[in-house]
């Protein structure tokens, strides 16, 4: 289960932003949570609890959804 599931709490919070999930075997990452944005400064998703902007950078090591909190 802990290889299949992964989440990402907000570092001013600690609220939940999001939750990456994958089926047994499977090799992409599906996300479920805050919505994925973008602007001038880049990738974020805005926490649903304090509203603050959370940066995203890219990871290789999720494949399909590919973010992981810039902190």
């Amino acid at each position: 289960m802990a290889d299949s599931v992964r989440g990402a709490f907000c570092p001013t919070c600690a609220r939940l932003l999001y939750v990456v999930t994958r089926d047994d075997g499977a090799t992409r990452w599906v996300q479920s949570g805050a919505t994925l944005r973008e602007d001038e400064a880049g990738r974020f998703v805005t926490c649903r609890g304090c509203r603050k902007r959370v940066g995203l950078r890219q990871s290789p090591a999720l494949p399909g959804w590919g973010f992981e909190v810039d902190r």
